[in-house]
């Protein structure tokens, strides 16, 4: 025979992504922000503080809000990523810093771009979500200050102007879990040929029509009132080479000597 299909279960390992909920993060993650203030000071310069720390080297006045708007989802204004993780100011590939200071225009407006950094040397706290996102009092939120002067004293100042960035820091937690599961597999096997089926089974008497063993008590076949089957001459002759009827039948065992024809019904008859 050929191979043939025959099939088996096995276990087969696979993996799968377990949601295990979010985790605090303490610190805002690298991004740009597009801010504006309205009703400084005109002509003057201002520097810009983010939670109190100055920042005015990471703006760029050169872009409005339709080039920020107008970035693709693939620009690294949506998504800057690790790109410019070590960059201590605004990115010069993007144009680079606009100065320190930064002027306002002549209605009193600043414009423009932070890059807000997020490494070991510039990082920002955020809140947890649990209180409100006003930066008076709450932790979701950092204040962006634009004074007129290099320090963070209103006091002192003739033209200032806050903002407010607001996030919460969280972060996917997850892990990746390896699990068993049982697969039918298909596979091929040879499969032999079956033995042949036994042939007849030869025995004497039935080899070769010799006839029917006669005993002397050929009664038994006949029975005592059975006078047994017509027999011809022409079949007496052949079987026993002599000639008896039912109504004559020898009293004598009849001589086997001269038997020189075989016929079909001497097998299935038995002389004992």
């Amino acid at each position: 025979m050929p191979w043939v299909t025959a099939t088996k279960i096995e276990q087969e390992s696979r993996v799968r992504e377990l949601d295990n909920g979010y985790d605090f993060n303490p610190a805002f993650r690298s991004r740009f922000i597009y801010f504006k203030f309205s009703g400084l000071r005109p002509n003057d310069n201002h520097w810009l503080f983010l939670q109190n720390r100055d920042v005015t080297a990471f703006a760029n006045t050169s872009f409005s809000i339709n080039d920020f708007n107008a970035s693709a989802r693939s620009s690294v204004f949506r998504n800057p990523g690790d790109k410019y993780l070590f960059e201590t100011q605004f990115p010069s590939d993007l144009g680079g810093p606009s100065g320190t200071p930064l002027t306002t225009t002549a209605s009193g407006e600043l414009e423009g771009v932070l890059f807000l950094q997020s490494n070991s040397t510039y990082s920002w706290r955020c809140g947890t979500g649990s209180t409100n996102y006003s930066y008076n009092g709450g932790d979701n939120s950092i204040p962006l200050l634009a004074i007129n002067i290099s320090t963070t004293d209103k006091a002192a100042a003739l033209s200032h102007a806050t903002a407010e960035y607001s996030s919460i820091g969280q972060f996917i937690n997850y892990s990746m879990e390896t699990y068993s599961v049982d697969v039918e597999v298909e596979y091929e096997v040879w499969e032999d040929d079956p033995p042949p089926a036994p042939g007849p089974t030869i025995t004497s008497g039935n080899d070769n029509d010799t006839g029917p063993s006669i005993s002397t008590d050929y009664e038994y076949f006949f029975g005592s009132t059975d006078t047994g089957p017509s027999i011809s001459d022409a079949d007496a002759g052949g079987f026993f080479g002599d000639t008896w009827t039912s109504s004559a039948r020898p009293s004598a065992r009849p001589t086997t000597t001269t038997t020189t024809t075989t016929s079909s019904w001497m097998d299935t008859f038995s002389w004992f």
